[in-house]
Formats: structure tokens, C-alpha cells, sequence
């Protein structure tokens, strides 16, 4: 199994941004945009300032709420490799998408 870590001295740059939208005694509703793509940055990111994201079968096995990562995107931006168009795509979630989550913060 190949997990991943935060290296300062020989690992590649990552950079991550992120905004807490809600907060509850276990768990927090984060919105995310990454800078740079790295394989599992986002789960190697918030693990490292002390908030794995639970279900994680990799970085956080904790399967007591949620037994997947909890990770879901709604857009995409990217410049196609051949035309060079930039593409975006976009996915709207409702809030009712989010209610059950928000229950157990």
C-alpha cells in the first residue's frame, strides 16, 4: 500500500486552500481549491493539520458515521490538452444533498 505525507525537505509542492462553511463537535463542512494536483492532496493535506477526512480506508480508517471518503467536487476547470479551449465543468448540488451531513456536525 502507497500512502503519501507532508515532506518540506524532498516532497513536491502542493498547496491547498481551504474554508471552514460549518462547524460541529466532531466533524466540519469544508470548502477546498487546490493550486497544484497531487495524488491524495487532499486527503494527505488535512490529515496533516490534524483533520483526516473520516472513512478514509488509507488516512483515517474511521467508519463510525461515514464508511466512503467524504468527498465530493462540483467543479472542474482545466485546459483541454489538444483544442487548448479552457473547460469547465459544473455540478450543483442541492442544499437537501447536504442535510444529512450537516445533521451529525
Amino acid at each position: 500500500m502507497i500512502t503519501r505525507e507532508v515532506n518540506f525537505g524532498t516532497g513536491e509542492s502542493a498547496i491547498t486552500h481551504y474554508e471552514r462553511l460549518a462547524a460541529g463537535k466532531e466533524y466540519s463542512l469544508a470548502e477546498l481549491h487546490l493550486e497544484t494536483g497531487r495524488t491524495h492532496q487532499i486527503r494527505v493535506h488535512m490529515k496533516y493539520i490534524g483533520h483526516p477526512l473520516p472513512g478514509d480506508y488509507l488516512y483515517n480508517p474511521d467508519y463510525r458515521r461515514i464508511n466512503r471518503q467524504p468527498l465530493h467536487s462540483y467543479q472542474l476547470e482545466f485546459t483541454h490538452p489538444t483544442t487548448g479551449k479552457v473547460m469547465l465543468l459544473l455540478l450543483r448540488f442541492p442544499l437537501i444533498s447536504f442535510l444529512p451531513f450537516i445533521a451529525i456536525l
